[in-house]
């Protein structure tokens, strides 16, 4: 579940797809399409949260990914993290998706994407696999950028019903090249709460990002509106939390 705060390729990808054609690399030398580009990233976290719930039991998560991408609009990747829930034998999160993007004529970013959520080495009974689809809007207006997303699953994590996600971001860039700060809050809404675990909920985040030495720094206050229930039994992995994470692109 690839972490929920880059909006499931809403706002950043669209833009890098949008940005142009691809450098002078492997696609010159005939190794790939022309137009298409390759980029990869790799992160580390003392807390790995989706949507604001805990998915490494609390522990640190290194996490990377490739994306392949054509001036098109089309794109494909594939992501990992660990992942654990304390509850049996299951180290590996894949996320493969892939999608379109575009601009409108009023400068509006549209991002049409799919993604296939795989727990490699967890039981098959557990049913732990999902899909979801999703639509996302953006618009850069200079001092700013606003994102907006949707997130559907015919059938969610566990086997948990149909499930939706409606999600909004903000941007700001800092004087500190490549330094930023962003805000998100999201609505998961799911069929059977009971079998997800939680009840209907609100997650929110603010976060700073600040380049240091080549890497991207970043601390990220994370928190949902969760309480005790007769189906939240628990809010360990639910409550606030600081994320430090380190992060590098190329």
């Amino acid at each position: 579940m690839k972490k929920y705060f880059r909006m499931v390729l809403v706002a950043a990808v669209s833009t890098f797809l949008l940005s142009g054609p691809a450098p002078a690399s492997a696609a010159d030398d005939g190794l790939m399409l022309p137009g298409t580009s390759i980029s990869a990233n790799v992160s580390m976290l003392n807390q790995y949260r989706w949507r604001g719930l805990d998915q490494s039991n609390t522990q640190p998560a290194i996490q990377g990914g490739f994306d392949l991408a054509h001036t098109s609009g089309l794109y494909v990747g594939t992501w990992m993290s660990n992942v654990d829930w304390g509850t049996e034998k299951n180290s590996t999160e894949l996320d493969i998706y892939g999608g379109f993007g575009f601009e409108l004529p009023n400068g509006v970013g549209v991002d049409l994407n799919f993604t296939a959520f795989e727990y490699p080495g967890a039981a098959a009974s557990n049913k732990y696999d999902f899909q979801e689809y999703g639509i996302g809007l953006s618009k850069d207006f200079g001092v700013a950028a606003l994102s907006v997303g949707f997130n559907h699953s015919p059938e969610f994590f566990g086997e948990s019903g149909d499930a939706q996600y409606l999600q909004g971001g903000l941007d700001i860039g800092l004087p500190v090249a490549g330094a930023g700060l962003s805000a998100h809050v999201g609505h998961q809404w799911i069929d059977k709460n009971s079998t997800y675990g939680v009840d209907d909920y609100v997650d929110w985040s603010v976060g700073l990002t600040v380049p240091v030495m080549g890497v991207d720094l970043g601390l990220t206050y994370i928190d949902t509106d969760l309480e005790h229930s007769t189906v939240v039994t628990t809010l360990n992995g639910r409550e606030g939390v600081l994320i430090t994470s380190l992060s590098k692109s190329f």
